[in-house]
C-alpha cells in the first residue's frame, strides 16, 4: 500500500460490512479507479470508493483491515540453555497488534540466541525468551588473563556469576582470593582491561 502503511515483512487483509455480490464493469482502459480511500494509520476501520467503467454511481465500502506479519516459532519442544538453529523455528503469521503486544522478535533477532527457559513446539519465541548465549556459567573455573603490550599474564579464577560475550563478570582469583572484573571473551576465558588495581589484584 501506499503512503507508508504497509512496511516490509507486513501483509493485511480487508473484511467488508457488506456483501457485495456480482460486480461488472465496462471494458474500458480503466475498468475499475480508486476514488478515494479513508483509513487512518493505527486503526482497523477503513472506506474506500470505486468508479466502475460504465456505472453511473459509484462504488462505497467499508470494513476493517487485519495487519500480519511472520513470527518465529518452535518446530520441537526444547530445554532451558538451547542454542537456536535455523532448523529450531518456523515462520507464522500473526496479528502485527499481537506481535508488538507480546514483543515477538524477527528471525534474526533469534538464531543463535540461547533459550531462558524450556518451551514447547508450536510456542511463540518472544525476547523476553531469549539471551545471548553464556560463555562463563557461576562457579566456572576459568582463565584469566591481562595483555599490556608484548606481555601476557594469566591466572586461574572462579566465575562469581553467569555471563554472556562482552559482559562484564566478577572473578575469584583462586591465588590472591581477591575478586576482579572482567569481561567474558570466550567459554571459560576471561579479560582484565588494564587498569593499574586490576593489574595488582593478577
Amino acid at each position: 500500500m501506499e503512503q507508508g502503511i504497509l512496511r516490509d515483512g507486513v501483509s493485511v487483509t480487508a473484511r467488508l460490512n457488506q456483501r457485495l455480490g456480482n460486480l461488472y464493469a465496462a471494458s474500458s482502459d480503466q475498468p475499475i479507479k480508486l476514488d478515494r480511500l479513508n483509513y487512518t494509520p493505527g486503526n482497523t476501520g477503513f472506506s474506500a470508493r470505486f468508479i466502475l467503467a460504465g456505472r453511473s454511481r459509484p462504488l462505497d465500502i467499508s470494513g476493517r483491515l487485519d495487519f500480519f506479519v511472520q513470527t518465529p516459532h518452535l518446530t520441537r519442544t526444547l530445554p532451558a540453555g538451547s542454542i537456536l538453529t535455523p532448523a529450531d523455528v518456523e515462520m507464522r503469521a500473526v496479528t502485527l497488534q499481537f506481535a508488538n503486544s507480546a514483543q515477538l522478535p524477527m528471525l534474526d533477532q533469534v538464531i543463535g540466541q540461547q533459550l531462558r527457559r524450556q518451551m514447547r513446539q508450536g510456542v511463540a519465541v518472544r525476547l523476553n525468551d531469549i539471551a545471548a548465549p553464556t560463555l562463563i556459567s557461576r562457579n566456572e573455573i576459568v582463565t584469566i588473563y591481562l595483555k599490556s603490550g608484548a606481555m601476557t599474564l594469566t591466572v586461574k579464577g572462579q566465575a562469581l556469576a553467569d555471563a554472556s560475550r562482552g559482559q562484564a563478570v566478577s572473578v575469584l582469583n583462586l591465588l590472591s582470593k581477591t575478586v576482579i572484573q572482567g569481561i567474558a571473551v570466550n567459554p571459560g576465558t576471561v579479560e582484565i582491561r588494564s587498569r593499574t588495581n586490576q593489574v595488582a589484584a593478577l
